[in-house]
């Protein structure tokens, strides 16, 4: 039995596989396994998802700079280069807390058909204005996940987001710092997020300082909200005020995924009835194929029974002759 090596797999089926990896195994492994793994690396496809880790670890650049040989590791110059490999297909994007404007520009006008990008903070010696941040939003037109780490203006940078970005629906904090750190979120960032936001599903406010009249402001304004993530927050306490607007949002989502899951439900019985058909008319056909084949067999077997039985009637009417 011959079996088929990893290098002769289909390259259609290689990039699938490799666009499911992370940008580390990309850049270290992936293409130093042989020449047809390294061919498929270049395909665009694999490079969908650029997420790289928010703190750029000593080993990671270590490895980079001995994989490529490489004087020194620059993370401008490694972003750079793997925005380039997307050529523009990239969907997902995750910057380390070490980039600097120039990546920031990089991103901008390489991954214009971006949808999920997180920014973390930026180089300390690096200033990075909130208006030049903000004017980079209105490249990503099809921009739908945002999380910021500490450092940006809210405001700015969800106007733009507002005014560019249609299809919009989940926004979050994070932090880089120690894990038990609390973040605060101002009165006037929550406002901004209810204000210019009000069509938000997802918002991640974990381990911020919200306080409760803000929690109440965001269960009252957004109301298309299906997953609010306030876990390790201080500044409020769970009471039956904040319970029942939780619950009549609940009961609105509800609503709304009940009304989404008949409508999957209807089209998904459509597409399973249209397969159902194409498989009994591929499997009527193959039978009629096989009846095909097989019957001019049963012709032959039965004109070779004919004209053995006529010979040996022959063979009879000798023997009655000679007697």
């Amino acid at each position: 039995m011959e079996v088929r090596k990893w290098e002769d797999l289909n390259m259609d089926c290689l990039v699938n596989a490799f666009g499911r990896l992370g940008v580390e195994s990309m850049l270290f492994d992936v293409p130093f396994v042989c020449k047809s793994w390294y061919n498929a690396t270049l395909d665009p496809l694999c490079w969908q998802h650029l997420d790289f880790p928010r703190e750029i670890s000593h080993s990671f650049k270590s490895r980079l700079v001995d994989k490529y040989g490489l004087e020194r590791f620059d993370t401008t110059g490694l972003i750079k280069f793997v925005v380039n490999r997307s050529s523009g297909y990239a969907v997902s994007l995750v910057l380390p807390s070490s980039s600097t404007k120039e990546t920031l520009i990089c991103a901008a006008e390489g991954c214009p058909a971006l949808k999920f990008l997180t920014l973390s903070c930026l180089l300390e010696n690096d200033t990075v204005e909130a208006s030049f941040v903000a004017s980079l939003i209105r490249k990503w037109r099809n921009l739908q996940m945002l999380r910021l780490g500490s450092g940006f203006d809210t405001e700015e940078i969800l106007t733009q987001v507002s005014l560019h970005c249609k299809d919009f629906v989940d926004f979050g904090h994070f932090r880089l710092s120690s894990s038990n750190s609390i973040s605060v979120i101002r009165d006037d960032e929550i406002w901004v997020i209810v204000t210019l936001l009000p069509n938000l599903e997802y918002l991640d406010l974990r381990r911020t300082n919200l306080h409760w009249l803000n929690l109440e402001r965001i269960l009252k304004r957004c109301k298309k909200l299906v997953h609010l993530d306030v876990r390790d927050c201080i500044g409020f306490e769970v009471n039956e005020k904040i319970l029942k607007l939780a619950r009549v949002q609940e009961r609105g989502v509800t609503r709304t995924r009940a009304m989404m899951k008949t409508v999957v439900i209807f089209y998904l019985d459509i597409v399973l009835m249209t397969a159902l058909m194409i498989m009994i008319t591929t499997l009527m056909m193959v039978t009629a194929q096989m009846i095909l084949i097989s019957t001019p067999s049963r012709h032959v077997l039965t004109k070779d029974i004919l004209t053995h039985k006529e010979q040996e009637l022959k063979q009879e009417k000798a023997e009655k002759s000679k007697s």
